[in-house]
């Protein structure tokens, strides 16, 4: 009989196993001004442990760090993430009064897009046009109409 323990122990050891198969995304890097150190790091391993979530390839990533220097500004740090999920570019960018809560709010935003972008919107929309009378969408097929009533033909004209 197994302990709640080892259940735990090897629920862990697979989730281990699913994270080191995971390819790690290179995520490009840009500063811009007198950004603390360490921030740097922070904003990319969170930014990392996010798209280990996406639904879809990512082909590209980059996070910017932004520290204005204005002291009249009252929220002077400025994170900004850019992913490319197989072709679909999800962009984020969040204002703090820190760098660290910059890179908060931008990683909350990165992770309801990428949430977004996971859900089966073919489902959610309803599928696809089906033929019923008085249905119509963009993606419906033209219903073949009926001749007008009263109408006549060609060969029923008659001028006088």
């Amino acid at each position: 009989m197994s302990t709640g323990v080892e259940n735990l122990d090897r629920s862990i050891d697979k989730a281990s196993a699913w994270l080191a198969d995971m390819p790690t995304v290179q995520v490009q890097t840009q500063t811009r001004g007198a950004v603390p150190e360490g921030a740097v790091y922070h904003a990319v391993h969170r930014v990392r442990s996010l798209l280990r979530t996406a639904p879809e390839p990512v082909l590209f990533a980059r996070v910017k760090l932004i520290m204005r220097a204005d002291p009249a500004v009252r929220r002077p740090a400025i994170a900004q993430a850019n992913v490319d999920l197989n072709g679909r570019v999800i962009h984020v960018q969040a204002a703090g009064e820190t760098m660290r809560a910059a890179v908060a709010h931008a990683c909350d935003r990165l992770r309801i897009r990428l949430e977004r972008a996971a859900r089966n919107w073919e489902a959610v929309r309803g599928g696809r046009p089906v033929a019923e009378s008085g249905e119509w969408r963009h993606q419906s097929l033209p219903t073949p109409r009926s001749p007008l009533p009263g109408r006549l033909g060609d060969e029923q004209l008659q001028r006088g």
